[in-house]
């Protein structure tokens, strides 16, 4: 096991503006530098204390690859990390005392560039995203140097218009006590990508397997790639989705044929046995005048037309018992393609199911490991997966709150490159507080004290040495491994703000 700290960026800016380390910056993503006089142009000043209206950019494309976003309460900054690094920070204002910012564990459950407040009377909150569903977000608003808001996480205003164009729905964010970054990590506890158990051809993306002379399957020739694997397979299950819907209406059109010619022949078949009783009708009113015939005459002319009655009531009931037997042939033939139908339409609905899931096996998997509750929680695009019990060594011993997570495949596949952040558990929050209408800088005494009681975490790499994981629960999320994969690690249980229409939400404060 090794832990290997991020290259920092030398000189990170601690001003109000935003910028772009670019020797850590993502690959293929343009971001704005903003110096003094770029913040200037667009609305910004060293002795402001409000966002300005500023022209919105075009939204920037969103950047390949996971993007982790960790916000200080302390230093009243946010910086977001992508698969390179660093990539941006921001100065930020969160709550005050009374209002307070949770600690802990979120991710974006929601985006909306224009949002007005249902808790504030309407108050305008641009660019929002949501991470909470009981009203913490990040939004565009006043950034004072020192917190002011009601619980969310300000943004000045370029940063906010910037980072909604880049962000997704699901990205991890983290809310830390005091400044916080991402470490590289490796240990054999991670989780690394493995094809999925399906039918032969549909795994598309796995590498094919290599059988040594002694029979051992060796290190597959082309490296596996499991989002390319992913998204194949979300293409085939579109692909059968397609075909089902015109297997439904195929066999929906067999179906009405099959129906209308049976209703025809029942129509037929009516017509036949009205005209059999009709003819067994006149048979019988024949056979009752012989029998009150009172000459020869009469009774002779009876007999005949008896006999040409029965010989018309005999071929009415031949054609009667053959449409009926065309009518009962017609009627199982329609039968059978209702039944047809109606299998084509399961079918159809388990291709739509089957879509859905491989359409969620695109996103990245989240698993949730907590002392508390010794389990483990798998959730993926926002829907449970799994949950299983775990064995966790000394579980009277706190494990610490790590977050974990795959930013991308190794080159050469097989693995991924994980980061940790570790949240320290946390008491009052040493962040600049306001002095006579002033901004008060860290460290200046004006009287009060106010000070983090912040507890010395637990490494990462001892949290995961004490956890056992069952094997059949290990293999599954390996086959469901993508970069932006996470792993939370936690004392604390499941929170509250975890429900529909959200990842893992962990509060440690």
């Amino acid at each position: 096991m090794s832990i290997h700290k991020l290259r920092p960026e030398k000189g990170r800016p601690q001003s109000r503006g935003w910028s772009r380390v670019g020797a850590l910056g993502l690959a293929g993503v343009s971001l704005f530098v903003a110096s003094e006089a770029a913040f200037a142009a667009v609305g910004g000043s060293r002795h402001r204390q409000q966002s300005s209206p500023v022209k919105r950019e075009p939204a920037p494309k969103p950047p390949q690859g996971p993007l982790l976003a960790v916000i200080s309460l302390a230093n009243q900054h946010v910086n977001i990390y992508g698969s390179g690094g660093h990539m941006l920070n921001s100065r930020i204002s969160t709550g005050q005392p009374g209002h307070r910012t949770p600690t802990g564990v979120f991710s974006v459950i929601q985006k909306q560039r224009y949002h007005e407040s249902n808790i504030y009377s309407g108050a305008p909150m641009p660019y929002m995203q949501r991470i909470t569903w009981s009203g913490i977000a990040m939004h565009e608003g006043v950034v004072p140097n020192y917190p002011a808001s009601h619980g969310c996480i300000r943004l000045p205003g370029s940063f906010a218009s910037h980072l909604f164009g880049v962000t997704k729905v699901g990205m991890r964010v983290v809310i830390a006590p005091g400044d916080v970054s991402p470490q590289e990590i490796t240990h054999t506890s991670l989780f690394v990508p493995r094809p999925a158990k399906v039918e032969t051809g549909i795994n598309a993306g796995a590498a094919p397997v290599q059988v040594a002379s002694n029979g051992a399957a060796t290190e597959p020739v082309v490296p596996y790639d499991p989002l390319k694997a992913a998204e194949e397979l979300k293409a085939l299950a579109a692909r059968r989705v397609g075909e089902a819907a015109k297997a439904v209406a195929a066999a929906l059109a067999e179906s009405q044929a099959r129906s209308a010619e049976a209703n025809r022949a029942a129509d037929t078949l009516r017509l036949a046995e009205a005209a059999k009783a009709a003819a067994d009708a006149r048979l019988e009113a024949a056979k009752r005048d012989l029998a009150t015939a009172s000459n020869p005459e009469t009774e002779t002319a009876a007999k005949t037309k008896v006999a040409t009655l029965e010989a018309a009531a005999l071929e009415a009931g031949k054609e009667r018992d053959r449409v009926k037997a065309e009518e009962n042939a017609k009627s199982d033939a329609a039968f059978a393609a209702v039944a047809a139908y109606k299998t084509a339409e399961a079918g159809k609905a388990a291709a739509e199911a089957a879509a859905k899931d491989a359409a969620r096996k695109t996103e990245p998997v989240s698993v949730f490991i907590s002392r508390k509750e010794g389990k483990l929680f798998v959730r993926q695009a926002f829907d449970p997966v799994l949950e299983v019990p775990v064995t966790i060594q000394n579980a009277d011993q706190p494990l610490g709150t790590h977050v974990f997570t795959a930013m991308a495949v190794k080159a050469g596949g097989g693995a991924m490159n994980w980061v940790v952040v570790t949240i320290p558990s946390s008491g009052v929050i040493d962040a600049p507080q306001p002095r006579h209408g002033k901004v008060r800088n860290r460290g200046e005494d004006d009287g009060r004290v106010v000070t983090a009681a912040v507890s010395r975490p637990t490494s990462a790499g001892s949290a995961l040495d004490r956890i056992s994981i069952p094997k059949e629960a290990a293999e599954r999320i390996s086959e469901l491994l993508l970069p932006g994969a996470s792993l939370i690690v936690s004392d604390y249980g499941i929170s509250h703000e975890t429900g529909k229409g959200t990842d893992f939400v962990v509060l440690t404060h």
